[in-house]
């Protein structure tokens, strides 16, 4: 009973129920330690798999080299220097993985247990196979093969925790293994994605011997180890990759692919109540010896998989066998208009598409600006279809094409279209041939067009002049009034080629017309004295813009019934004697007369009411 003393039998019952649940513990424990060591089996074999992947893709491109050697001596170069990048690639790979078995020996060993003899798919031994450099294991990227299953003291992790990363999982040691690995792998990274990215496109030679074309990418990836979750870090590389100088198009992709794939965490908010936790120290906190040793080899795992990744894509710049293709379609391309009795020019090609893998498309820009969101296009018969509205002027159109590989990676292409808009066939044109006149002395705008698809028409002649992008101004003289001016009319055709067009019809040169008289701001007859302000300006008689007439008064008369003779003066304002005695002249109108300059000069006559 709770707080009485216990008889011997509930002593016994007592003691036995403890017994009893430390087995329990130490069944679960084992089922456990035993899981780790299953994992460790399947990712042992995985690695292996992915390690022959790259091989084949190797004796591949070895066979290819040797079968061009003489038919193709070009493509057997070009082979051969995609096997030293591979070879760089091994290299690294290699230091990984030997860098990383390293380690998994060191544990086992200060752990107890007998590593120094290796006999394969023994139960008794822990070690099947060594990493041994050879003929067939040039770089040393074959993993040692190991049977946890073997271990003795599986449940061991003061060792492995120590080793791997010392007291503080918040701050691993520095020099110890676990960090080693940490650096090792950022460096394994940046290294393959840059071999990947890096390389020079010799030009090509032609009949001639002249060479043409040809590029340089560099790639030099930086370091991305924090992100607050998976979309984000993808953001952060996205964003990394595209200012590479590489061949977007075709690596971006795999470059993305592959360092996202090689990217841990580096920190952690909170594990176990630490915070700020290293991701060495969260992987191998109290982390039991076969938890820690597959733990390692999934880090090698990652690296051959990114290798077998990288060879496959460097193989396919020599080779098709990363698509498939099981349909043929013909295309041909032409103006879609000609110009009568001229030439034209049609491109047919056969191209191929599988009807399994379907492509993706998006537009991304229309014109040079950016989407907010890029569109996506649907697809048919291996084709991305873009159905668009066309507005007023010519659109430039951009986006982005991609398909998926055997190997799981999308191949990417750029694509650009421009779609001229040709708004005649929906626009008339009403002309007044009565009204083709041009003014002396005025600003005469003209704007000229062509049917059809002829673009960037221009206008010369009559001393017309280029104002904006669009419109011209004729400005006659005052001494061609009564003279006929015709325009000559150029444009471009979509081909590129300019031609004449015909003569424009012709234009009779009129004299500027004569402004109205405004009285105090009015040129309305009923408009008041007022203090008798004179102006000179166009108002609605004019077919343009009133605004470009500029005008001064030289000289006014005043015409006053009742008074002996006509008021002259000067100036913008009507003299005040004058006004003093028109309003006591007892006459119910009066007429001014102006002598003007400014756009034109000339006299003008106008009555008003007194």
């Amino acid at each position: 009973m709770a707080g009485g003393k216990e008889t011997p039998r509930q002593k016994m019952i007592g003691m036995m129920y403890l017994v009893l649940t430390a087995l329990l513990a130490l069944n679960v424990s084992k089922s456990i330690l035993d899981a780790f060591c299953s994992i460790e089996e399947g990712t042992a074999t995985a690695a292996r798999e992915q390690l022959a992947r790259g091989d084949e893709y190797i004796a591949i491109l070895v066979g290819e080299k040797s079968a061009n050697a003489k038919q193709n001596p070009a493509k057997a170069a070009k082979i051969g220097r995609l096997l030293a990048d591979i070879e760089k690639i091994d290299k690294e790979t290699g230091k990984f993985i030997q860098l990383v078995d390293e380690a998994k020996f060191h544990i086992l060993k200060l752990s107890g247990e007998q590593v120094e003899e290796a006999v394969d798919k023994s139960k008794e031994h822990v070690v099947w196979n060594f990493n041994k450099k050879g003929p067939k294991n040039k770089h040393g990227v074959t993993p040692a093969r190991l049977n946890l299953f073997a271990v003795q003291a599986k449940d061991q992790y003061d060792i492995p925790m120590h080793e791997m990363c010392g007291a503080e999982i918040a701050d691993p040691t520095p020099n110890g293994k676990g960090m080693g690995i940490w650096k090792a792998l950022i460096d394994f990274r940046s290294k393959v994605c840059d071999v990947i990215g890096t390389y020079e496109v010799p030009g090509d030679k032609d009949s001639l011997g002249n060479i043409s074309g040809g590029a340089k990418y560099v790639c030099k990836t930086t370091k991305i180890n924090k992100f607050k979750n998976p979309k984000d870090l993808e953001k952060q590389i996205n964003a990394m990759v595209k200012k590479q100088k590489i061949k977007h198009g075709e690596d971006a992709g795999i470059i993305t692919e592959i360092y996202k794939s090689l990217t841990k965490q580096e920190r952690f908010e909170e594990v176990n109540e630490v915070s700020n936790v290293h991701w060495i120290g969260k992987t191998f906190d109290h982390s039991p010896l076969v938890a820690a040793v597959a733990s390692l080899s999934q880090l090698q795992l990652d690296a051959l998989t990114a290798r077998a990744k990288a060879i496959q894509h460097l193989k396919g710049r020599v080779s098709t066998g990363d698509f498939s293709f099981n349909k043929l379609v013909a295309f041909a391309g032409g103006p879609g208009v000609a110009e009568a009795n001229s030439p034209y020019r049609v491109e047919v090609v056969l191209g191929a598409y599988d009807s399994d893998n379907k492509p993706e498309a998006t537009l991304d820009s229309v014109n040079g600006a950016a989407l907010p969101t890029p569109v996506n296009l649907r697809t048919s018969n291996g084709t991305a279809i873009l159905e668009r509205t066309a507005g007023g002027e010519t659109e430039s159109l951009s986006g982005t094409i991609s398909i998926q590989s055997k190997s799981g990676g999308k191949k990417s292409e750029s694509w650009f279209c421009k779609v001229g808009v040709v708004t005649s066939d929906k626009e008339a044109t009403v002309e007044m041939p009565e009204m083709r006149v041009l003014y002396a002395e005025i600003d005469n705008i003209l704007r000229c067009a062509a049917g059809g698809q002829y673009k960037s028409v221009t206008l010369s002649g009559g001393g017309a002049r280029k104002k904006g992008n669009r419109d011209y101004v004729c400005k006659p003289s005052k001494s061609q009034v009564g003279r006929t001016i015709k325009f000559s009319l150029k444009a471009v055709t979509p081909a590129g080629e300019s031609v004449s067009l015909k003569q424009s019809e012709g234009y009779i040169v009129k004299p500027c017309p004569k402004p109205k008289i405004f009285l105090n701001g009015s040129d309305s007859p009923k408009a008041r004295l007022g203090r008798g302000g004179l102006q000179l300006k166009y108002g609605d008689n004019v077919p343009f813009s009133p605004s470009k007439g500029s005008f001064y008064v030289k000289t006014y008369t005043l015409f006053v019934p009742g008074l002996p003779q006509p008021l002259t003066g000067g100036g913008k304002n009507i003299k005040g004697n004058y006004l003093k005695a028109m309003r006591s002249s007892g006459a119910k109108e009066f007429a001014i007369s102006i002598s003007y300059g400014g756009t034109s000069s000339g006299d003008v006559f106008s009555k008003f009411v007194l």
